[in-house]
């Protein structure tokens, strides 16, 4: 007996990391596995510009060799339809993003976050096996009770621009003077990403980088537009009206100029459970500043590279940034230090180890079904 392998998220959205997770798995689970010789993806909202077949949740028919893979990180009615469906689930947990970064903005938001950690207990009873982006994620899914819980970090598509360049998949130029330098912060706009704390760090940094630019690449999350309104009030209280850009969605392409362009990748999110951007940053050989805020798994993901700091001291941190940008020693160190832990990151290891395991659960189902 073969197996359909067939993932499920609430939603598919072009440029999020779970939405490449996917494409990864949906791509090249055939060529790895023996036991599965079908794949499939079904999503409960599908976006514009995905590049792979998905089909919606109210169109998806389960069948007898059907296995579920869930990407986890919001409340969906898809919880309670895995329930129901009775076929074997495994869980890909992305973390859920407290409610009260919501709370202000959004409380329709908030409540479904909310409800999101709730719903993770009943997932606990049916799942066969647990897989967490980082230790801080499965700290998290322990705590709730779930027992087999294993590690795999994020799978990441490295410098996707690379092939998407000149095949179709073009954004329009960024409006950026090329003596300005680069900060860059790469991430949606959702309250959790702290972008005033950014803006009041640039502020300081501007004072001995007159010619600094912050660029804050991504796209807005939607429900929360009185996040921008809030962060655009404050580039002008700052008089900061020309030097902080907001780019909204971005392609590969011009995100992977950026990640070149930039002198420092500079981060203050307060909750990840991941935080693809910093690996990204490293392996364009942009040095990372980063907020350890012990909320997060941000210290988990940079593995004593680049540099983290503990305390939202927006004087020493632009000096620590300042020092990043003109110090081409400090650079080159941590340039360094960066690229030796991307060495210990293999993304095809992580699937391979994750099928494998998927696999060793099913084997007694396999046995049965091959006599």
């Amino acid at each position: 007996m073969k197996y359909r392998c067939v993932q499920i998220a609430p939603g598919l959205n072009r440029g999020d990391a779970i939405t490449n997770e996917i494409e990864i798995i949906h791509n090249n689970i055939l060529k790895i596995s023996n036991y599965f010789s079908e794949s499939a993806v079904v999503a409960e909202h599908i976006g514009a510009g995905i590049h792979f077949s998905a089909m919606q949740v109210n169109d998806y028919v389960p069948a007898d060799n059907d296995v579920l893979i869930y990407h986890y990180g919001i409340a969906s009615d898809v919880t309670r339809r895995i329930q129901r469906w009775s076929r074997p689930v495994f869980l890909i947990y992305h973390n859920v993003t407290p409610a009260k970064f919501f709370a202000p903005y959004d409380f329709s938001i908030a409540g479904r976050l909310d409800r999101a950690r709730r719903e993770l207990l009943a997932l606990r009873r049916i799942c066969r096996a647990s897989f967490a982006d980082s230790d801080f994620n499965a700290r998290e899914l322990r705590h709730l009770g779930f027992h087999e819980v294993r590690i795999k970090p994020v799978l990441i598509p490295f410098s996707p621009a690379k092939k998407e360049v000149g095949s179709g998949a073009y954004s329009p130029p960024l409006d950026i003077p090329n003596n300005r330098e680069v900060i860059l912060f790469v991430g949606r706009l959702a309250p959790n990403k702290a972008h005033a704390e950014l803006i009041k760090i640039f502020k300081f940094i501007k004072l001995s980088r007159p010619d600094a630019i912050l660029v804050l690449a991504g796209s807005e999350y939607g429900g929360v537009e009185r996040y921008r309104e809030d962060l655009l009030k404050l580039v002008v209280e700052l008089e900061l009206e020309r030097d902080v850009i907001f780019t909204g969605y971005i392609g590969d392409d011009r995100l992977y100029e950026l990640y070149h362009r930039a002198r420092l990748f500079l981060c203050a999110s307060r909750h990840e459970g991941f935080c693809v951007p910093l690996l990204e940053a490293m392996e364009a050989g942009l040095p990372v500043l980063a907020f350890d805020s012990g909320t997060s798994a941000v210290r988990e993901t940079m593995q004593n590279s680049g540099v983290l700091y503990i305390t939202m001291d927006y004087v020493r941190v632009a000096e620590m940034a300042v020092q990043l940008v003109s110090d081409d020693a400090l650079r080159r160190s941590v340039i360094d230090r960066q690229t030796e832990r991307l060495r210990s990151y293999n993304m095809t290891r992580s699937l391979k180890n994750m099928i494998m395991d998927i696999e060793n659960k099913l084997e007694p189902v396999y046995a049965i079904g091959s006599l």
